[in-house]
């Protein structure tokens, strides 16, 4: 019960660190998916996730006294020139999730953009 009450709380900071026209979704387990639109450049994305990670560095788990939250992240830009699909998006960001994995804390690894 701890780890879903945690589960919601990374919820709320992810919903309160992106604008209404963005969407988010869970995608099962401890997976959360997020499309925020006209973000145009790394620089843009990176100041999003540094919102976020500083909303999640507040997190009290109250059940979990020894632990700190913390989150990965893998994002990909996609100007939408292309015709890539969800899929496509979904396995980039995930590799560069793996990557930010590696290390301790909030982080957050970018693909290639694609154009």
């Amino acid at each position: 019960m701890a780890g879903d009450a945690v589960l919601v709380q990374v919820a709320n900071c992810i919903k309160k660190s992106l604008r209404q026209s963005d969407t988010i979704f869970r995608l099962g387990g401890d997976e959360f998916v997020f499309f925020a639109r006209n973000i145009s450049s790394k620089e843009m994305a990176k100041l999003v996730f540094e919102r976020l990670f500083s909303r999640v560095n507040k997190i009290n788990a109250v059940d979990l006294p020894k632990h700190t939250v913390r989150i990965s992240a893998g994002a990909v830009l996609y100007g939408g020139e292309s015709s890539t699909s969800f899929e496509e998006l979904y396995q980039r960001a995930d590799k560069e999730l793996y990557l930010s994995k590696k290390f301790k804390g909030c982080r957050v690894s970018f693909a290639k953009p694609i154009k």
